[in-house]
């Protein structure tokens, strides 16, 4: 489906290459597509919190959804400088539901006695940076007050997050990282700290926390990473927080206040 939005899956250590010969599998997909100023004609979910939940949005309701591009140099791969991306025209479909009267009836009465609550699972993206030269690297106070249900980390080269042309902003490295834990004071949300040797092929911990923290072992919901892959270009990190691991769960976890900190340690210093 994501295809149609123009995701094409990178091939694992390729992720910057390009070219019509590239061995980025997916970067030929996307290239071919657009080639020579194309005009593409595209469509894809909007990935937002308000459109990621299963309810109804009750009549009445001012949405007000405002979109902000990202830089060109963000957004495309090339080796020719000063290209960008024009947007011809964009459309925003949305599906309206007519509700039979007599359950309209009842939300009335029901909303005389108490608000009506949409439950949301907010996605917060933080960026921290980490100095060149380091090898062990303290984050503290990565989220204070209301504490998240389940972390995902990577990694990303410094000026491909910023926007570069040369470099695929979603590639995420490992830099040879050997440890990371993370805490809420004394408290150890991780019983055993990930030790990952990605020099040794030895991350098999790392790896399979993609599966269980997000919800995706033993189901139908599969992750499209393979082991081999994960260490070249995959390699995100993910720690559930809840203490029955059911963020994916129809029940809501009650939320909980605190101080999160993070510990990282690599192999050899960071560049």
């Amino acid at each position: 489906m994501l295809s149609s939005a123009l995701f094409f899956k990178d091939t694992a250590g390729e992720f910057n290459t390009m070219g019509g010969d590239s061995a980025n599998l997916g970067f030929r997909q996307r290239q071919k597509l657009s080639a020579e100023s194309k005009a593409l004609d595209l469509i894809g979910p909007l990935h937002m919190d308000i459109a990621s939940q299963a309810r109804l949005i009750p009549n009445g309701v001012d949405v007000r959804i405002r979109l902000l591009r990202n830089k060109s140099d963000f957004a495309l791969m090339s080796s020719v400088p000063d290209c960008k991306i024009i947007i011809e025209s964009a459309s925003l479909f949305i599906r309206k539901v007519n509700v039979a009267p007599s359950i309209l009836i009842a939300q009335e009465k029901a909303l005389e006695h108490g608000s009506m609550k949409l439950p949301i699972r907010r996605v917060d993206v933080r960026t921290f940076s980490l100095a060149p030269g380091l090898q062990s690297v303290t984050i503290p106070n990565a989220f204070i007050g209301s504490l998240p249900s389940r972390l995902i980390l990577g990694f990303v080269a410094n000026d491909a997050l910023n926007g570069n042309l040369a470099k695929n902003p979603f590639n995420f490295s490992h830099y040879t990282l050997s440890y990371l834990s993370v805490s809420d004071g004394n408290r150890m949300y991780l019983a055993k700290p990930y030790t990952p040797d990605f020099g040794s092929n030895s991350y098999a911990r790392s790896y399979l926390s993609l599966f269980t923290d997000l919800n995706r072992y033993h189901n139908f919901q599969n992750i499209n990473i393979n082991y081999v892959e994960y260490k070249d270009g995959y390699a995100l990190h993910a720690i559930e927080l809840t203490p029955d691991f059911a963020s994916n769960e129809s029940h809501t976890s009650i939320i909980k206040n605190g101080n999160i900190s993070i510990e990282l340690k690599f192999n050899a210093a960071l560049t």
